[in-house]
């Protein structure tokens, strides 16, 4: 930014009063331009700061989404690593995991939205099983 004023003065007649006035209105209108492009200036900068800071809040947010979905997913392996061992040793156990497999579709009537917050759904398939005479009769009653 060059200062003509400065050079501006040896120019000047100082005993001129009309050059004078012409001057300092001059100099006034060049202050108030700085001054209008200051201003816009800083707001800019506020403009582009808040942006930042939303963008900031956007990321940390959108992270902590991303980290839920990791521990999530992390969990949902856990159990699938679980559920495979089971399966994979319980012929060793002599324990049947096919069979409800093949009934799982007579069961889980109840969706999930259906559910209320803290509910949970059980699914138990009792594949073969013995009844004493006292709970036949009882049965036989419903």
């Amino acid at each position: 930014m060059k200062l003509d004023f400065i050079e501006r003065t040896h120019e000047l007649n100082m005993n001129d009063v009309p050059s004078l006035i012409r001057e300092i209105d001059r100099l006034r209108m060049e202050k108030s331009e700085l001054a209008a492009q200051l201003e816009k200036s800083q707001t800019l900068l506020k403009t582009h700061l808040e942006i930042e800071k939303e963008k900031e809040t956007i990321n940390e947010t959108e992270r902590q989404k991303l980290a839920l979905q990791l521990r999530s997913a992390q969990n949902r392996i856990e159990e699938l690593v679980k559920l495979a061992d089971y399966r994979r040793h319980a012929p060793e156990r002599g324990y049947q995991t096919d069979r409800y497999d093949d009934a799982a579709s007579e069961f889980s009537e109840i969706t999930e939205s259906e559910l209320h917050a803290g509910e949970n759904t059980f699914d138990l398939f009792i594949g073969d099983c013995e009844l004493d005479d006292v709970t036949k009769s009882s049965i036989a009653l419903i």
